[in-house]
């Protein structure tokens, strides 16, 4: 399982995430930076969708950094997700986000021109006629995940899917996506909008 990380300043309105926290330390205080979960001894990929009592917040993530390429071996399943946080270092306390503020996540995956695979996106979406490519993805309005201490600011966390179709394995060569993510956040009359282009494929084999 894979993660994306990413901050949100509301008092931000130039449309950009946030940098990594500079108050509390750990991969989940990252920004735009890939984590991949580490597995006990004998444990397997979790599936999704997630169980109902999967916590982010509890797993043992490995911190990949702002990797150029993040590259998906096997094994499958291969969730990917998105996890959203509250950047509390840069304003004071009294201008934090309520209990009521809404993250809404949309994701737009592409092929880049040069790559050989026929396929936009690694996600597929079961349907009764058979699967098909998922390319884009919205998800929310959603309120603030609950557990973690309030100072810690708001969180939010979006599974997208999982890797639902490798190249051939006699290939030597790598399926290759890229894809823009925008966030809307919205809390009472203040509305703000972040978008970027996090620079990554993704690379499976």
């Amino acid at each position: 399982m894979y993660i994306l990380t990413l901050q949100i300043d509301p008092d931000v309105s130039t449309g950009r995430f946030s940098g990594d926290s500079s108050e509390f330390t750990g991969p989940l205080h990252t920004s735009m930076n890939w984590l991949r979960l580490r597995l006990p001894p004998g444990g397997s990929e979790p599936d999704f969708p997630l169980l109902p009592g999967f916590n982010v917040e509890s797993q043992n993530w490995r911190d990949l950094k702002e990797a150029g390429t993040l590259f998906l071996p096997k094994p499958d399943p291969q969730v990917l997700g998105v996890y959203v946080r509250e950047d509390i270092d840069s304003h004071p306390a009294s201008s934090a986000l309520s209990a009521s503020a809404t993250v809404q996540l949309a994701i737009c995956f592409g092929r880049p021109t040069r790559a050989k695979q026929s396929q936009s996106s690694p996600i597929l979406e079961s349907t009764p006629t058979g699967p098909i490519v998922k390319s884009t993805i919205i998800l929310g309005p959603a309120t603030p995940m609950l557990g973690t201490p309030a100072t810690e600011g708001k969180r939010w966390f979006f599974p997208l899917g999982k890797i639902g179709t490798r190249p051939d394995p006699d290939s030597n060569i790598t399926h290759r996506y890229e894809f823009a993510i925008g966030v809307i956040l919205r809390d009472g009359s203040k509305t703000r909008y972040y978008g970027e282009d996090p620079e990554m494929d993704i690379g499976e084999n």
